[in-house]
């Protein structure tokens, strides 16, 4: 309807010039010839009122010249404003198809983000779960103390797990890494659990190096007891391949790859012994 709108006034300009024109020019035919005639009171004949009347249509040709003219001059003033409004919409068009595909990206990338941040959550939390295991395992803490420290993780505290494991650590002192490692070889489940850790840890660290918007969560990460506990169960995970080795060729036990051997034979005096019977590793109390 707006588009009507514009093109109304041009139409109707055009069908009021012709109309005039048109009225000029039958009035001028009908009113030259009689007026020379009247004029000439007949006596100058009908050759010569031809001849006169034909003289008289130079100005019909001009204002008719002249109306074509400016029609010509109107048809190319509004195809210039129709190109310039094309244009414009194109230049508007663009901007927008621009914006749009800006708006496009960047949700894309806000939700790769969210989706990275909501993997490495996913990690951590498998994370606890494997240190948790490790923890119970070998005897650093009980089950109502792990209840607890579950707790404090869903209450918002995501290093209460690996913080308690390092107060154990520093309590227990020098042969930490020793104890573990004993109790180590005498559990395969908390080795494959010690492995899962390492794992999970450098998965985490690979995804959290893609993007420079991870950078401050690479940070808080690396500030946090897991930085810590990772380079503690290295060195145990080390220290436990070395007297894995020299334990079964001690023994004469096939080496199975991935799991230590223990030997069936333990009593409870041995390091491969039941883990009651072992150093008991000192217990922090959990820590907030």
């Amino acid at each position: 309807m707006a588009r009507r709108r514009k093109e109304t006034p041009g139409g109707l300009l055009t069908a009021v010039v012709l109309a005039l024109a048109g009225t000029v020019t039958a009035g001028w035919l009908v009113l030259v010839p009689v007026t020379l005639y009247a004029i000439s009171d007949g006596y100058l004949g009908a050759d010569f009122l031809v001849k006169a009347s034909l003289i008289t249509l130079i100005p019909l040709l001009l204002l008719w010249l002249g109306v074509l003219c400016g029609f010509v001059v109107w048809n190319l003033v509004s195809m210039r404003r129709q190109f310039a409004t094309l244009a414009h919409l194109s230049t508007r068009t663009l901007e927008d198809t621009e914006a749009l595909g800006r708006v496009i990206l960047r949700s894309q990338q806000e939700s790769q983000r969210r989706a990275e941040r909501d993997v490495v959550d996913l990690i951590i939390k498998d994370m606890n779960a494997q240190l948790a295991v490790i923890m119970e395992r070998i005897g650093m803490v009980g089950q109502g103390e792990m209840e607890t420290l579950w707790g404090m993780t869903a209450a918002g505290n995501p290093w209460a797990i690996p913080a308690t494991f390092m107060a154990s650590a520093e309590l227990t002192g020098q042969g930490f890494r020793t104890i573990v490692s004993d109790r180590l070889i005498a559990d395969p489940q908390s080795t494959v659990a010690l492995q899962s850790f390492l794992t999970r840890y450098e998965q985490m660290m690979r995804l959290l190096d893609t993007y420079d918007e991870n950078r401050l969560l690479k940070e808080i990460i690396g500030e946090s007891p897991y930085e810590r506990v990772i380079f503690l169960l290295t060195n145990i995970l080390h220290l436990l391949h070395t007297r894995m080795k020299e334990r079964q060729s001690a023994q004469g036990l096939a080496p199975v790859e991935g799991v230590p051997a223990v030997d069936p034979a333990a009593g409870p005096d041995s390091p491969q012994g039941p883990l009651a019977s072992r150093v008991p590793l000192a217990r922090s109390e959990a820590v907030s």
